[in-house]
């Protein structure tokens, strides 16, 4: 077999039969290598291909709107919350984590509902999505079985210290206030750091007690936070963040999360600024 005949069935079976698989309502479980939809519209934003991957997430979410279509839906072993693993009829994976007020354990509920706010999980996405970052599974507000509650992408990963976009990965976290950000909260997705459960952001300052400006003095400025400095600043205006999230948070998270935004940036600029008065003084 020739190199370029090689190349075309691998390529026919990477980007083709994902597709096909879908529409034809075959397992997903049968793409390269196992991958998921939500693997494949990732691995195409950072391949530069922007168009394939919002295809790809808009099939998800549009099977996500179709909650009638879910075949199976399995109680998934959490201690701190209520979640399900769900199949689609046309094989896509999920997980549905039902708003407290419909967990089994009322008391669980009033105890550590807090930690699942549906809202927060839903806009952490929105916000990965406005920024480029493929950063979180699609997420969307949906009803299933009676209960209100939110749908994620299933992602298969390693459970293993990522590699690449960490410095990213905590940018975004400070930006929305994320108090979640364990070890089993980032999946490692082709060496990548990415996020998973975001019940716990979009915190009003001294939640708890907790405040909601700390800066991780580890976070350091470098090649893979461009995009999202020039995104943060183009893309995330304060205008756009009261739009986005006026009447879904309250105006006190709103404006924090502004506040961060500007922080993030006077950093980087300063950052930047130190970097050029050591050139010069190196001159």
């Amino acid at each position: 077999m020739g190199m370029q005949s090689f190349v075309l069935i691998l390529l026919y079976s990477i980007w083709v039969l994902p597709a096909h698989a879908l529409q034809c309502g075959q397992s997903l479980a049968s793409q390269e290598s196992g991958a998921g939809l939500q693997e494949l519209a990732w691995k195409a934003l950072l391949s530069g291909d922007q168009a394939s991957s919002q295809k790809r997430e808009a099939q998800i979410l549009e099977s996500f709107r179709h909650p009638e279509e879910i075949i199976e839906m399995i109680p998934f072993d959490a201690s701190t919350s209520d979640i399900f693993d769900v199949q689609f009829k046309n094989g896509l994976k999920a997980i549905f984590k039902p708003n407290p007020e419909f967990w089994k354990d009322a008391r669980k509920a009033k105890k550590q509902g807090f930690t699942a706010n549906p809202i927060a999980e839903v806009d952490a996405y929105r916000i990965s999505v406005l920024l480029e970052l493929g950063l979180v599974p699609v997420a969307l507000e949906v009803e299933v079985s009676g209960m209100k509650g939110t749908l994620h992408a299933a992602v298969h990963s390693l459970w293993e210290e990522p590699m690449l976009g960490q410095n990213v990965l905590k940018l975004f976290s400070y930006l929305i206030n994320n108090r979640d950000v364990g070890s089993r909260n980032t999946l490692n997705i082709e060496g990548r750091a990415i996020s998973i459960d975001h019940g716990l952001s979009f915190l009003p300052h001294q939640f708890h007690g907790l405040s909601a400006f700390y800066w991780d003095p580890s976070i350091k400025f470098t090649k893979d936070t461009q995009v999202f400095l020039k995104n943060l600043k183009i893309k995330l205006s304060p205008d756009r963040i009261r739009q986005m999230l006026e009447g879904r948070h309250s105006a006190q998270v709103i404006e924090e999360l502004i506040q961060r935004r500007d922080i993030i940036l006077q950093k980087a600029r300063a950052f930047l600024a130190k970097i050029y008065m050591g050139k010069n003084s190196a001159a």
